[in-house]
């Protein structure tokens, strides 16, 4: 795929924002199955299931020393009246016990308040290692407020946010450039969905264009494996839709997959982020070494939840996530939403190199021990509480 058609592609799928559930996320699974279609082969089918999401039944409002800051949310989040602290996010002074923490990135022109409600509520959302708890949503604020916040750090800050829940349909998109009975798989995930309001340009139309141009150059390889490429639902919903597809196969076909890839946020700057098993290091340098001076290679343990590897690793499956190295730039501010932002010569760079990777894999044995009665019990929480279409 050359880099005209590739941002073609990017273009296309990020023509709107593409909110889980929504009809601008099902035309952009129809977008990606035409293509597939058309232009590379193979099996596709869609895998449908049930996501609890929500809608804002007003913007959220931060207040300091009677202030009003109006702000929106990035990811979902109950309604709630929460007071707290307003200080710059750093690693080192998270205030754990602070029922309401905010934090203020530095860079780019929108600060990105991030607020942590895990403390907050006794009845839990989000189903994570057998632990039910809420995600740690967060909050954009607009860069006509920066001076005030940068000054009013320390000072206390209260929030208000109005809520409404709604179920709601969505899909994988499952693409099998082959499918043979026995053989091992390699699963490679990039995610449809979008937060709200954005167009998702970065996060993750450049990383479903790479998974579709990977697709182009493996589908007349044969391989002694067989390679599945998902375009997931929901990854912003807290990873769902890739959590879906783990829990529903069975503990056989569980088995035969191997390895997982997850492209999220690609051609983000100069500069990729790979995080993989450690045994694989040698593997991953060898496929990238025609751009090794932009890589920065990393342990799988230390992207944990951050994309949709994070429930094939919790199952046993060895894993990588590729992105783009957040630098100059947040991948979730507006203006930054845009064709004319993605590092096309990147993402065909790593293109070329995770085809190269999937092409010479040696597979290693997972450092994760698979527990069959844990995927029984998340298997039973998915059928009770989710799939009752």
């Amino acid at each position: 795929m050359e880099r005209k058609e590739l941002a073609e592609l990017i273009n296309k799928i990020a023509s709107h924002p593409r909110l889980s559930g929504s009809k601008n996320e099902q035309n952009a699974f129809k977008l990606i199955k035409n293509y597939i279609k058309n232009h590379i082969g193979g099996k596709t089918f869609l895998q449908k299931y049930q996501i609890l999401t929500w809608r804002q039944k007003q913007d959220p409002c931060l207040e300091i020393d009677g202030k009003q800051i109006a702000c929106k949310a990035v990811y979902y989040s109950p309604s709630v009246k929460l007071k707290g602290k307003l200080q710059y996010f750093q690693e080192d002074n998270i205030e754990v016990d602070n029922p309401l923490d905010i934090y203020c990135l530095k860079k780019g022109k929108y600060p990105t308040a991030f607020i942590s409600l895990a403390k907050n509520f006794e009845n839990p959302f989000v189903y994570n290692k057998g632990i039910m708890q809420y995600v740690i949503p967060d909050i954009i604020v607009g860069a006509k407020d920066k001076e005030f916040l940068t000054n009013s750090i320390g000072k206390a800050v209260s929030l208000n946010m109005k809520t409404k829940f709604v179920l709601k349909k969505t899909f994988n998109l499952v693409h099998k450039l082959s499918d043979r009975k026995g053989k091992f798989k390699l699963v490679i995930g990039a995610h449809m969905d979008t937060i709200p309001d954005f167009k998702g340009f970065i996060d993750n139309a450049s990383g479903v264009a790479v998974a579709l141009a990977i697709s182009e150059k493996l589908k007349k390889e044969k391989l002694p494996f067989d390679v599945w490429i998902i375009y997931f639902g929901a990854e912003e919903n807290s990873m769902f839709g890739s959590k879906y597809f783990v829990d529903m196969l069975s503990d056989k076909e569980r088995e035969k997959v191997k390895f997982m890839i997850s492209l999220d946020g690609v051609g983000l700057e100069e500069k990729t982020d790979i995080f993989v098993e450690e045994d694989y290091y040698s593997q991953i340098q060898k496929s990238f070494q025609k751009i090794e001076e932009k890589i920065y290679i990393n342990s799988i343990k230390e992207a944990a939840e951050l994309s949709d590897h994070h429930y094939f690793k919790i199952m046993g499956i060895d894993s990588c996530f590729i992105a783009g190295k957040i630098g100059k730039f947040y991948p979730h501010e507006k203006e930054f939403d845009s064709l004319e932002n993605i590092n096309l010569p990147v993402c065909a760079d790593v293109a070329e190199a995770v085809s190269d990777f999937v092409k010479n894999i040696q597979f290693k044995s997972p450092d994760v021990e698979f527990d069959s009665n844990k995927r029984k019990n998340l298997l039973n929480f998915i059928r009770k509480y989710w799939m009752n279409f």
